[in-house]
């Protein structure tokens, strides 16, 4: 399935998947009643090849499909990136249940009132929903900050690693609502910040944090899972770079393919093409391609998102005639 023609950073797929045919094959097997064929997981690990991002094995059960959503909620499977206080307690603000929380101790110091949560890939947001317990007064004054995981970059133009660049904002004052609601248009983020400007009032809990995103992936981790990537081109250079890093959920990482011939890129023929196997078949609802790599000087960016001139074909895997895919 080829994706991505030109400079592609990124590809955000989403859809639930169709049964695979493996399990639909299982299914017809019981008409035949002369033999029994066990199969344990063990024995699919070690003679089988599927693709391990749609079949999941259990050590001690039956293999199953990977479900796969859309509208979903990125803290389910998010960690702590940090807190100022409570450490041990800051996963309670986003485990599902709004009766356990987050509740830095009373007296905590202003700059220590804030805990950071990474979603572990860039995704699109749609809606934030934030919940403070009933039995505490709710924060007055802090500020939600959004982050695509950009670092910072030095006057040398050298990423400083461990730094977090937040690109977005909202503050609030004077608040009283213990529920409150952020409607986003796909903002890309892959950090959440939360802020108190002020000492609060009492010891707030934050009960509960949510958000509403696109979908799931189906690109991330795309290799690992039992995809592939081929890329066809004219002379190239790499540049000693992993293919896997345009599926690792990372906008400051990035795979390229730089011309080490002038005329290639300037003339009507095509120059290259990314070749994309999801590894299985899917029911896709959109692709994301992302350009301009957060991990670059913003002036160079441009460079590497040149979208200008692509086409993308996409294939279910059937085959022409002459033994290509059928796009």
């Amino acid at each position: 399935m080829d994706l991505c023609t030109r400079t592609n950073r990124f590809c955000h797929i989403t859809k639930r998947l169709l049964a695979p045919a493996l399990l639909a094959l299982w299914l017809s097997i019981p008409q035949a009643h002369a033999e029994r064929l066990t199969l344990s997981a063990s024995d699919i690990r070690a003679s089988w090849i599927y693709p391990v991002g749609v079949i999941q094995l259990d050590a001690s059960g039956p293999f199953r499909s990977v479900f796969i959503e859309k509208n979903i909620n990125p803290f389910a499977k998010a960690t702590v990136r940090g807190a100022g206080a409570a450490l041990s307690s800051a996963t309670a603000a986003f485990d599902g249940d709004p009766l356990t929380g987050w509740s830095p101790p009373e007296g905590t110091p202003i700059e220590d009132w804030q805990i950071e949560i990474d979603f572990g890939q860039v995704l699109p947001l749609q809606q934030i929903r934030l919940q403070f317990a009933e039995n505490a007064p709710p924060l007055g004054f802090f500020t939600i900050s959004l982050s695509k995981g950009e670092g910072f970059i030095n006057s040398a133009n050298v990423l400083v690693e461990g730094t977090l660049l937040y690109s977005g904002s909202e503050r609030f004052a004077f608040n009283e609502a213990h529920e409150l609601t952020i409607d986003l248009e796909n903002e890309m983020v892959k950090v959440i910040r939360i802020k108190a400007d002020r000492a609060p009032e009492g010891r707030p809990v934050l009960a509960e944090i949510a958000a509403t995103a696109y979908g799931d992936n189906i690109a991330f981790g795309l290799i690992q899972n039992g995809g592939s990537v081929e890329i066809e081109a004219a002379v190239v250079s790499t540049a000693g770079r992993n293919p896997a890093e345009m599926f690792d959920g990372e906008l400051s990482t990035m795979y390229w393919v730089g011309t080490t011939n002038a005329g290639s890129s300037r003339g009507g023929a095509t120059f290259g093409s990314y070749n994309i196997d999801l590894g299985a078949k899917y029911r896709i609802d959109s692709a994301w391609l992302h350009g301009a790599p957060l991990g670059s000087p913003p002036r160079r960016r441009h460079f590497y998102a040149n979208f200008v001139s692509y086409q993308v074909f996409y294939s279910d895997g059937s085959l022409s005639p002459d033994g290509s895919l059928f796009y």
